[in-house]
């Protein structure tokens, strides 16, 4: 059996260590790691004394591949920030382990822009003759989404259609925690990626539009119409080379009025900015601070929504395309509730929708169902061994003809 390292005691850290340790046998051993111990060992109080637990700055490989062979680990689960993705992947190499992420890091916005780089799987790609070479999988952005949608993409491909034409992604969460603002995940990443230009693929190049310029309404199983907003994303960024032929692929994640309102007066007033800015101290010293930063220690913790939260998400792809040379349009979905995660696993939806995922993967590369030596994203993987185990660990899925 194998044995598990997980980097990252966040969100979705938490959902990954819950959900591996509720499998029984399926791992011989699980160990947490992050940079704060506290906080893994605050974890190992809720999830058991199963759970080893470390101290790690995966900032440095060396660190990371010392830990690896301390706990004789053969998978390294990443839940850290993405911009830790490389140097951990440089250390599954040194100590010999298979290595699995949730998402890649896009390049800062002061970058002359490249679409193959916006998001830098470029980087995470030059790895795979290496891992190739060694015997070792790398899975690439196996979360909800990027993650369950590339699956439902290949799982569309291999039995839905004969060519798909079009491609949208959808996220929208109709939950409330009560806060008059907060964000789901990670303040730094969140709010960032909401600024960036909306760049999307259609008619075989890139295209962009301005941040939160375009949008349009969707009605959703269960959660009724929603409005969304086109933005860029991380999966974009995969699929349009594994899904040459396509017309166009896009993302769209749902707001609230309140959400936009809130987060167009923090940008006015600079507070979105990552530029350091010179602040006074009282001693009469100057300390250089991003004003992000300030802000995410003023927002209420991700991790800590779950208690509060009511409602439900769903995270989805709407496929048009052709079947037996007729038209055929579909919606793809998952839909988690925000009560049903907390019961499971003291988080709310959106990190359950991203750690379950993760521990799907790790069960199919300890079998060797995904054991395929070399660097892979995870539409390029058989999707039908993930969504029949994604709903053993509580994700369901469905799909509905029209759209």
């Amino acid at each position: 059996m194998s044995r598990l390292l997980i980097i990252g005691a966040g969100g979705i850290g938490r959902v990954v260590v819950h959900k591996c340790l509720q499998q029984g046998r399926k791992f011989a051993a699980v160990c947490l790691a992050s940079r704060t111990l506290e906080k893994c060992q605050q974890l190992r109080k809720s999830a058991g004394t199963a759970l080893t637990v470390d101290a790690l700055n995966a900032d440095h490989p060396e660190e990371v591949a010392k830990l690896i062979r301390k706990r004789r680990a053969d998978i390294v689960i990443n839940t850290a920030l993405p911009y830790q993705n490389l140097p951990i992947m440089e250390a599954c190499l040194a100590a010999g382990a298979h290595y699995l992420d949730s998402a890649v890091p896009e390049i800062p916005a002061a970058t002359w822009y490249d679409p193959d780089d916006t998001f830098w799987y470029g980087l995470q790609w030059d790895f795979y003759e290496r891992f190739r070479q060694k015997g070792l999988t790398g899975v690439l952005s196996i979360g909800s989404d990027p993650g369950m949608v590339n699956v439902f993409c290949a799982y569309a491909a291999k039995h839905l259609f004969d060519e798909i034409l079009t491609i949208d992604i959808m996220d929208v969460n109709a939950g409330e925690h009560g806060f008059p603002f907060a964000t789901n995940f990670n303040p730094e990443i969140n709010l960032r990626e909401i600024q960036n230009p909306a760049h999307f693929w259609e008619h075989g190049r890139w295209r962009q539009a301005a941040p939160l310029t375009v949008s349009m309404e969707f009605s959703f199983p269960e959660l009724g119409r929603q409005r969304l907003y086109l933005m860029d994303h991380d999966e974009l960024h995969s699929l349009y080379k594994n899904f040459p032929g396509v017309d166009y692929i896009k993302f769209w994640m749902g707001f609230s009025p309140r959400y936009i309102s809130f987060f167009n007066k923090l940008k006015n007033i600079g507070m979105l900015s990552v530029d350091p800015v010179e602040v006074e101290m009282a001693d009469g010293s100057f300390a250089y601070v991003p004003p992000i930063k300030v802000l995410k220690a003023l927002l209420p913790d991700p991790a800590s929504l779950g208690k509060r939260y009511t409602g439900k998400i769903c995270i989805g792809c709407l496929l048009r395309g052709k079947k037996g040379g007729k038209e055929r349009q579909v919606f793809i979905y998952n839909i988690s509730s925000h009560w049903a995660a907390y019961q499971q696993t003291g988080t709310q939806a959106i990190s359950f929708a991203a750690g379950v995922p993760l521990v799907v993967a790790a069960s199919l590369v300890a079998e060797g169902k995904w054991r395929l030596p070399g660097i892979y994203n995870v539409e390029q993987l058989d999707p039908n061994p993930f969504l029949e185990r994604m709903v053993q660990l509580g994700m369901m899925w469905e799909i509905r003809e029209g759209g």
